[in-house]
């Protein structure tokens, strides 16, 4: 472990002493970091989670200009599922598993993608957005992530046969027709389209 205070000299003169300001800030952002989980470990148990919560944590994560960390993913994460749990007949509850499936998928966690789109296919068959669902779920989780190539087509299928005039319709018998290709094939076959 690097010392946060490292000191050069016997006679250790404020001079010679550096201050490990990277060490610092990690620390300080560890123990922030637990403390908030802490807190939110206590108060989400017994507080209700209103739409308000939601915006606030939403307008906190995308307002910082760098790229949102872990944890702010899992705390709205949790606020999302948190909500839908406590509201699963408010008009909004679909909307924000569906938010959090986009987080989910964004960070790479397909287990619990799969788990969130899932839920809304059981809870929310009648989804407006249930196209968009089925096609995050076929290609981006079980083609990109998990490379389950049979459960995407078996899930892109679905979406082309229940929403036949849905939105993501066309652009999943594209992705059909490509499954299973290698990069090499693919442009293989982009060439021979071309001639």
């Amino acid at each position: 472990v690097k010392p946060i205070i490292g000191c050069y000299s016997q006679e250790k003169r404020e001079s010679d002493c550096l201050i490990d300001t990277d060490n610092v800030m990690k620390r300080m952002m560890r123990v922030l970091f637990l403390a908030m989980a802490a807190l939110c470990l206590v108060s989400c148990g017994d507080s209700k989670v209103t739409e308000k919560d939601i915006q606030k944590a939403e307008q906190n994560m995308f307002s910082v200009s760098s790229q949102p960390d872990k944890s702010r993913l899992d705390e709205m994460l949790a606020l999302y599922c948190s909500f839908v749990e406590q509201n699963p007949e408010h008009p909004q509850s679909p909307e924000y598993l569906t938010r959090a499936l986009d987080l989910s998928v964004a960070y790479m966690t397909p287990e619990k993608s799969l788990e969130i789109a899932e839920k809304i296919e059981r809870e929310y068959p009648n989804f407006a957005k249930m196209s968009y669902v089925l096609f995050v779920e076929g290609y981006f989780i079980y083609d990109q992530q998990l490379h389950d190539i049979d459960k995407a087509r078996e899930v892109l299928e679905r979406l082309v046969r229940d929403y036949p005039d849905g939105e993501f319709t066309s652009s999943a018998r594209d992705i059909m027709e490509n499954l299973g290709l290698t990069p090499e094939e693919l442009i293989m076959k982009f060439q021979e389209a071309e001639q």
